[in-house]
């Protein structure tokens, strides 16, 4: 809980200091704003480490395939890292760059989540042909 509060200051903290640059038309506001997010989001990686220990559990638990588990790995830093771009652009003035960000980001998910969707159609005729 500390980490989350730190990472919070952090950005609270930034969010000030970038109001009082963007004010005097600082050139340095976009480059600050995103090594105030790298900064928060490092310090909060720390909270995904038990996700990803919860993920290998599941994985010695349940037969899945080793692909499974990197596609959903995969998916997580995809969102993570084009919704904080997404924002940094907004940020900078750029609403259209951002929201293109997130439509690449949806194509990209859609497109990495193939296998899985193959793999549960393939479940569902292996359970309809059974019964």
């Amino acid at each position: 809980m500390e980490l989350l509060l730190k990472g919070l200051a952090c950005a609270l903290a930034g969010t000030v200091l970038l109001r009082i640059l963007d004010r005097q038309g600082s050139a340095v506001a976009l480059p600050l704003a995103m090594v105030v997010c790298l900064l928060v989001l490092s310090g909060v990686i720390g909270y995904l480490k038990p996700v990803i220990e919860l993920m290998k559990t599941l994985y010695k638990t349940i037969p899945m395939d080793d692909q499974m588990l990197s596609t959903i790995l995969k998916a997580v830093g995809i969102s993570l890292i084009c919704q904080i771009t997404s924002l940094i652009c907004t940020d900078g003035g750029s609403a259209a760059l951002g929201r293109t960000i997130d439509m690449v980001a949806a194509a990209a998910l859609l497109w990495l989540s193939i296998p899985m969707i193959t793999a549960l159609l393939e479940l569902v005729q292996t359970i309809m042909g059974e019964l």
